[in-house]
């Protein structure tokens, strides 16, 4: 089993890298937050893996973060979502925020990610949601402090800051200050991000 690699970028797409291992090149499947995480091409990157066996294939998927692979190891545990399945799952939403749907049981939200029904959404609750529910809501940002979050992160992104670690500083700053104005959370995320 191939558990991490670690070389230089040869290409990256939004749902694929090609990594030079000492001369061989490898393709991983990767996610929306995973590509927002990778270095230009031609730099060195790590990355936490899984390997997909299967009659007919065999293919690697990449992970900046362990949260991201375990959470994609869930999903797959789950009847009827394989790899292909998961990784589109990962892109579509931040991965505290997939836990957090599933951990309070809102199979709406699940059933509007890319590949999954209703019927699916219910059997990923009830299979997963034991093992989610050491997930502390109280730690997520709260879809009430989303319109805030949004509105930020649209003017930084005019400013031009972009990417996931920006998104990722707003929620914090607002997760630890719940009546945070606007003004004042572009001057703290700017503060951070310098």
């Amino acid at each position: 089993m191939i558990v991490y690699i670690e070389g230089k970028i040869i290409s990256k797409l939004v749902d694929k890298v090609v990594i030079n291992v000492n001369g061989l090149g490898y393709e991983c499947g990767i996610s929306g937050s995973t590509f927002e995480d990778l270095p230009e091409e031609g730099k060195s990157v790590s990355l936490y893996t899984y390997l997909s066996i299967s009659e007919n294939s065999h293919n690697l998927f990449g992970f900046s973060t362990l949260n991201e692979k375990d959470l994609f190891e869930l999903l797959i545990s789950v009847n009827g979502i394989g790899p292909k399945t998961a990784m589109p799952i990962l892109s579509a939403s931040r991965i505290d925020d997939i836990k957090e749907r599933i951990a309070s049981g809102d199979a709406k939200m699940l059933s509007s990610l890319p590949g999954i029904g209703p019927k699916t959404a219910n059997r990923i609750i009830v299979e997963l949601k034991d093992k989610v529910s050491d997930f502390s809501t109280n730690s997520s940002v709260k879809i009430s402090d989303q319109s805030i979050i949004s509105d930020t992160l649209k003017a930084l992104n005019l400013l031009g800051y972009k990417g996931i670690e920006i998104k990722r500083e707003i929620e914090n700053i607002v997760s630890d200050n719940k009546d945070i104005e606007i003004e004042e959370l572009i001057k703290e995320t700017l503060k951070r991000v310098k």
